[in-house]
């Protein structure tokens, strides 16, 4: 304990009297280990400075796609002349090679003579492919012409066309008629069955028109010096005639027989199942006309057997009573039948 005071006292006094009281008091102040000089090093070249780590937010900042962004346009079914347009703008006539495009949204179009329009709007996503497949309706059939004339002119249903050669022409769907004409020459003419998006190939072929024209010569007309030899009697050409003519009358004459006897079959076995048929209605009238007289029969016969006692009862009273009883009674047995067969008797 005591020596702790005296140390404590002694740093106080070290401090308050100055540098020159701590070196006196070299006993009381706390041991210092000695320091050595330390050799002087050689300076290093400056290391180049590295570049400072980037912050978190950048590291989680989003990947810039590396790679390309293309826009691939095929068609389903190859058809010829068929051309790309992107956004508006012609690209050319399929195939066509995969187009480097900005990302977004972009119209494609397809088009081609005879065939409806392929429209359709796409979104191409930045750094990849996006493929479109377009398919083709065709709306008109396609016609070619040639000729072996030069200046033929074609003409479709009447109307012209043009000369030929002519391609790529469109025909409707339908029957049409083409006809190919020259003057002086005979036209050709034929007749087509159009399917659309099908191609129809026409080669006319003119003949030209050969006029017939009278020849003079003075050769003389016959140049027979030697009488005819005759091998026998020929037949005459009248007779010939006449037998054809015979033999056509006779096989008209038997068509026509037969004809009326199938006619005549025919309008029989047709007024045979009308007879029939008017008999079979006949028959039925009458079973109905039967049937409704026993019933009406039936049906008098047992409202004359329920009115009958009535009756009786009536004229059984009238012998017992007065005048103008039997009047009241008389009155009172009408009402009474009328209440009970009044519908029966009025139908």
């Amino acid at each position: 304990m005591t020596s702790r005071f005296v140390g404590v006292l002694a740093f106080a006094l070290s401090v308050a009297a100055g540098p020159a009281f701590a070196q006196e008091d070299d006993l009381l102040a706390p041991l210092t280990p000695a320091t050595k000089e330390k050799p002087k090093r050689t300076k290093k070249p400056p290391k180049e400075k590295k570049p400072a780590p980037k912050p978190d937010d950048e590291l989680l900042a989003p990947l810039t796609p590396s790679g390309k962004t293309e826009l691939i346009v095929k068609l389903a079914v190859p058809v010829k002349g068929a051309k790309l347009f992107v956004d508006d703008n012609e690209v050319g006539a399929f195939p066509v090679q995969p187009l480097t495009v900005s990302p977004g949204e972009h119209t494609i179009a397809v088009k081609r003579a005879g065939y409806g329009d392929f429209v359709k709007k796409v979104t191409v996503a930045a750094g990849k492919s996006t493929e479109v497949v377009a398919a083709l309706e065709a709306v008109a059939g396609f016609l070619s012409v040639t000729a072996d004339v030069p200046d033929a002119q074609v003409f479709l249903d009447g109307s012209p066309l043009g000369t030929a050669p002519l391609t790529e022409v469109l025909l409707p769907p339908g029957n049409h008629e083409v006809a190919v004409r020259k003057e002086g020459h005979r036209p050709d003419v034929q007749r087509l069955a159009v399917r659309a998006g099908k191609e129809y190939q026409i080669n006319a072929r003119l003949e030209p028109e050969v006029a017939v024209a009278a020849v003079t010569t003075d050769r003389p007309e016959r140049t027979e010096l030697l009488p005819p030899v005759t091998a026998g009697p020929e037949l005459p050409i009248e007779t010939v005639t006449q037998v054809d003519e015979e033999a056509r009358r006779k096989a008209v004459k038997r068509i026509e027989d037969e004809i009326a006897r199938l006619e005549k079959e025919q309008a029989d076995s047709l007024n045979q199942r009308i007879a029939q048929l008017k008999a079979n209605r006949k028959k039925r009238l009458e079973d109905l006309e039967e049937r409704k007289r026993k019933v009406r029969q039936s049906f008098d016969e047992q409202v004359a057997a329920q009115i009958e006692p009535v009756i009786q009862e009536g004229q059984r009273l009238e012998r017992s009573l007065t005048d103008v009883e039997v009047n009241e009674l008389h009155a009172r047995i009408v009402e009474k039948v009328q209440e009970r067969f009044g519908a029966a008797l009025r139908s």
